[in-house]
């Protein structure tokens, strides 16, 4: 066992300025992001509609799975790379290493890509059919446009709100820490 300087090593809990990246920068302000990036989206993608199904081609059901999909897909590349730049930079220490290389091998825990298409698959095969059966057990049949592009904001929103502080935690303890 190698002896490393102390002020080399990982913290071994999170710092305030750590609580308030996951709490504030990657929870409260990608409430924020997330609602107003999906919004526009889904303006542009059914600008043609007046009215959203449920189901079909261009529906409430194809724009949850494909959210599902491509929210947690972009935003673990996003917040991974952001948060081993702000752990460089030294705004908080990384964490030290912990268990997830063990369940998921080294390669998915230490690489950004395949982990955000990990987590992507995740969300489009356990999140999406699970949200599209709430949808569906709510009895809707379709949305007036201006009302889906609010559910969709929300949506991504609440979806963003779990996966980004999870994603940025991760990351945080697959960082190296700061050089001195």
């Amino acid at each position: 066992m190698t002896n490393i300087p102390a002020s080399e090593q990982p913290a071994q809990g999170l710092t305030p300025a750590a609580w308030r990246y996951l709490i504030v920068d990657q929870g409260l302000i990608a409430i924020g992001v997330n609602f107003l990036i999906n919004y526009l989206i889904a303006r542009s993608a059914f600008a043609e509609l007046k009215v959203v199904p449920l189901h079909g081609p261009l529906s409430i059901a194809e724009d949850i799975a494909a959210t599902c999909f491509f929210l947690p897909f972009i935003a673990c590349l996003i917040v991974s790379h952001l948060t081993g730049f702000e752990i460089r930079k030294g705004k908080f220490p990384a964490l030290p290493p912990f268990r997830f290389a063990r369940y998921l091998g080294e390669y998915l825990s230490q690489s950004i890509f395949p982990r955000a298409l990990m987590f992507g698959i995740l969300g489009r095969f356990l999140v999406a059919p699970v949200a599209i059966a709430a949808v569906e057990a709510s009895g809707v049949q379709s949305l007036p446009l201006s009302t889906f592009l609010i559910f969709k904001g929300a949506f991504a929103s609440a979806l963003g709100i779990v996966a980004c502080p999870l994603f940025a935690w991760i990351a945080m303890h697959q960082a190296k820490p700061a050089p001195k």
